[in-house]
């Protein structure tokens, strides 16, 4: 009798297993069809992130997005900026159907599709390590950062109200160089010192202007900002400030800090990386741009510097302050309005050192004038004695 009873209660669990499958697929089809309206539309379904879409359908069971622990870089999705002629779906998304067949069909999760991608990676080990063939994407441009090729840069934001609704404005650069702490150009902060509630740091930031990335970025408060006592207005000499986040950020694949360099280190002839959003097109109604920019410049002997600055309209009076380094002078490649604050980045034996902090220039993009930047190195004693005096 209690054999009888078992075995019926086997039959009874497994039905009831059945019936709750069968229901839980049902529910699982009708989500995703209430999910739909959050996607754009698109010839054949709807505008979904370009890695959720396999062979032209939604991938629903991870197929290509697990991820085993060997080397990922052999499976990128390689993007191009602009879209196609005939494509309607906007950067990093692709137009695909939920099922084979169907002619709409939104994507698998409800959310932006940023955080379906989870890192497996643990953070780097060290300060100036990166991503430079990007995180499941590559875009095919030399002067757009990969995804996670600067983990180190920060995007400083204010809040402004617009029309009566509250938004977050980008106006410079910066860099991660303690968990805590953002290293930036002083002209940047300077008149914003007694506003630190209307001040947000954005860590991992890459497409200003979609959440279509493989990882989600994140915000933070700032809790002080420290700018250098020597800090000259308009002539911009020691041009630095520390900001003080309210807590440390959470390291991942796409944040990570950036190496000071030493007191003696030199970077002359060394070809560097800088990256922001500042303008992309060097003439005065240039807009800014909305992926993280890349671009390598060579850094100028401060002697050759001085005299190709003397040759602007700065004239043969012009003294370089020794807070300055530069790098630049070649044509159509610079960094531009926009980007103060952000790091030059060189390498040292496979890790990045911030070099430089943007900080001025004559126009942008020019032959033969490279721009100025704050040289680190003269500071680090600076930073570390103010770091210090916070507890870090």
């Amino acid at each position: 009798m209690k054999l009888i009873s078992s075995v019926l209660g086997i039959v009874l669990i497994f039905k009831c297993s059945l019936l709750v499958r069968c229901q839980d697929v049902s529910s699982e089809e009708q989500n995703l069809e209430d999910i739909l309206k959050k996607f754009k539309p698109c010839s054949i379904g709807y505008c979904v992130p370009s890695n959720q879409c396999l062979n032209g359908v939604v991938n629903t069971d991870g197929e290509n997005i697990v991820e085993l622990r060997i080397n990922d870089y052999d499976d990128m999705i390689e993007v191009e900026i602009e879209p196609q002629a005939d494509d309607s779906c906007d950067f990093l998304t692709t137009c695909c159907a939920l099922k084979e067949g169907l002619q709409r069909g939104p994507p698998q999760q409800a959310d932006t599709g940023t955080a379906n991608v989870e890192p497996v990676d643990l953070p780097p080990p060290s300060c100036g390590t990166n991503r430079p063939n990007g995180y499941v994407y590559r875009v095919k441009n030399d002067s757009i950062a990969q995804f996670g090729e600067f983990p180190w840069m920060a995007a400083l934001l204010q809040r402004k109200q617009l029309l009566d609704k509250e938004t977050l404005q980008y106006f410079c650069g910066g860099s991660l160089i303690h968990p805590q702490v953002v290293l930036t150009a002083a002209h940047c902060v300077a008149e914003l010192s007694g506003l630190l509630e209307n001040l947000v740091v954005r860590l991992g930031e890459w497409d200003t202007v979609t959440e279509n990335e493989p990882i989600i970025h994140q915000e933070y408060g700032i809790k002080k900002m420290i700018i250098h006592e020597n800090y000259v207005d308009r002539k911009f000499h020691n041009d630095l400030a520390l900001l003080i986040m309210e807590e440390a950020a959470e390291l991942n694949i796409h944040i990570n800090t950036i190496c000071l360099p030493s007191v003696d280190d030199n970077f002359d002839d060394q070809r560097c990386l800088t990256s922001g959003w500042g303008k992309e097109d060097f003439n005065p109604n240039g807009k800014f741009s909305e992926i993280l920019k890349r671009v390598e410049l060579p850094v100028i002997p401060r002697n050759q510097c001085k005299q190709m600055l003397k040759a602007t309209k700065l004239g043969l009076f012009f003294q370089l302050h020794k807070s300055f380094m530069c790098a630049g002078g070649e044509a159509g490649v610079d960094s531009c309005k926009g980007d103060g604050g952000s790091p030059l980045a060189c390498k040292r034996d496979n890790q990045f050192v911030q070099a430089g902090v943007v900080a001025w220039g004559i126009g942008c993009g020019e032959a033969d004038v490279p721009a100025a930047y704050v040289n680190v190195a003269n500071f680090v004693d600076w930073i570390s004695v103010k770091l210090l005096g916070e507890g870090i």
